[in-house]
């Protein structure tokens, strides 16, 4: 990366074991590009409520031209929040190169035909497309 990776704690005791945790996951993400500009990780407590603490991991990721970012990764584990919040900002750096190198699904475009006939009274009919198919329809 060229810049710092930048990891934040909001009402968390910053630990270094959780530092080391995300240094290895960011680093796993350089394999998928080699262009990650900046990395930001927050990990702050989201809610406690009934005693219960909860946990969010938010990570925001800069490459050339676009910024991808994950959040609402909550859950009590910490870790656990920091690991769901990695797959998915890796998902989203992985769909974005595929977008790039162009393997994205392109769909047909819809067929187009006319009426070609229609039984009112039983409620159905064929339409004729531009390659001389019919396709049945009814109500």
């Amino acid at each position: 990366m060229k810049v710092p990776l930048e990891i934040n704690y909001k009402d968390v005791k910053q630990s270094t074991e959780v530092s080391a945790y995300i240094k290895n996951r960011t680093k796993k993400l350089e394999q998928f590009s080699e262009k990650i500009i900046k990395c930001r990780v927050v990990i702050e407590k989201a809610v406690q409520h009934n005693k219960l603490v909860i946990f969010n991991t938010r990570i925001t990721l800069c490459i050339p031209h676009f910024e991808l970012s994950t959040h609402n990764n909550q859950t009590e584990n910490m870790y656990k929040s920091i690991h769901n919040a990695f797959n998915r900002i890796q998902r989203q750096l992985e769909d974005h190169h595929h977008t790039l190198e162009g393997f994205v699904k392109h769909h047909d475009s819809p067929s187009i035909g006319t009426v070609a006939r229609l039984f009112d009274h039983d409620e159905f009919g064929f339409i004729e497309c531009v390659d001389g198919s019919e396709y049945y329809f009814n109500e």
